[in-house]
């Protein structure tokens, strides 16, 4: 009888210490997701759009290396894509409707337009880490677009970690004058992906690595939206990662916010709106910066 427990015992051991090493691979995974070759490569002249190249050095306690493109447009107003969790620049190329880019629909109404890879993403130097150094890579980006370009106002379009991140400079940047917002969270724990005890083992691990406080810098909850700006959110009603009551929440807390929409999109999951409804989607996004701009002379 003894024995048999003790067999028992060792097998809840092993068993459970093989799934804590599974989940902390997985934590790792997510982390520092693993980077993907262009093959072929794309640039935006592919596209047939103009570009210079650039690097630029982040980070406050090591400096580390980021790399984007910069199209120039007709106007003082660029847009700046930012991308979600193993996204890229070269990501935003492949947005093609009809044989027609929106980047290049984007470029023929005058607006400059930068896409880069944050840190531990594409050609970028340092580690992702869910997007906490996000809304620092941006915050550098448009200090140096200033300075580069002379630009005044910027337009911020993010993707998932990418929305988040845009989110929280919005509220601090008074440069940026409108948010796009794709499949958007408030907070990590309220993704209904995985169960609830997998998030918060996920959560306790990750914080070995990123300190335990990481969390509370992502958490939309905590900040006050009513500072925002013309923000259209777009959220998946399939989508469970992200879930729509993501975009809900900050929807109803933008009080204030004069220019706003929310657009959950049927059938659609995380980050798929733009694939599956192309048309509308882009339709949607153009219709939004033209009542941005009709208001432009109140950012004057």
């Amino acid at each position: 009888m003894r024995r048999s427990k003790k067999l028992f015992f060792l097998g809840v051991f092993i068993s459970g210490s093989f799934g804590l090493f599974l989940l902390w691979q997985n934590v790792n995974f997510v982390l520092s997701p693993p980077r993907e070759e262009n093959f072929p490569p794309l640039t935006p002249e592919t596209i047939g759009l103009p570009y210079f190249g650039f690097t630029l050095s982040v980070g406050e306690k090591r400096q580390e290396k980021i790399f984007g493109w910069f199209i120039p447009g007709q106007n003082d107003l660029c847009i700046i894509f930012v991308p979600g969790w193993r996204g890229k620049k070269e990501y935003f190329l492949s947005f093609n409707h009809q044989n027609l880019s929106p980047l290049y629909l984007l470029w023929e109404k005058g607006f400059s337009l930068c896409l880069f890879d944050p840190r531990g993403l594409g050609e970028s130097e340092g580690s992702f880490d869910l997007g906490i150094h996000l809304d620092e890579d941006l915050t550098a980006l448009i200090e140096f677009l200033s300075r580069w370009q002379n630009l005044r106002h910027f337009i911020l379009f993010g993707f998932s970690a990418g929305a988040n991140a845009a989110i929280r400079v919005a509220i601090e940047r008074k440069e940026v004058i409108a948010t796009i917002a794709d499949s958007v969270f408030v907070s990590i724990f309220n993704t209904k992906k995985y169960p609830k005890v997998v998030v918060y083992l996920f959560y306790l691990l990750s914080s070995f690595k990123l300190g335990f406080g990481w969390t509370k810098k992502l958490d939309l909850s905590r900040m006050d939206l009513q500072q925002l700006s013309n923000v259209l959110l777009i959220s998946g009603e399939k989508d469970r990662i992200t879930p729509p009551e993501e975009a809900k929440f900050i929807f109803e807390e933008m009080k204030k916010t004069q220019e706003k929409e929310l657009w959950i999109v049927e059938g659609a999951d995380h980050c798929q709106a733009i694939f599956l409804y192309p048309q509308e989607y882009l339709q949607r996004v153009l219709k939004f910066l033209e009542r941005v701009l009709a208001r432009r002379t109140l950012f004057c």
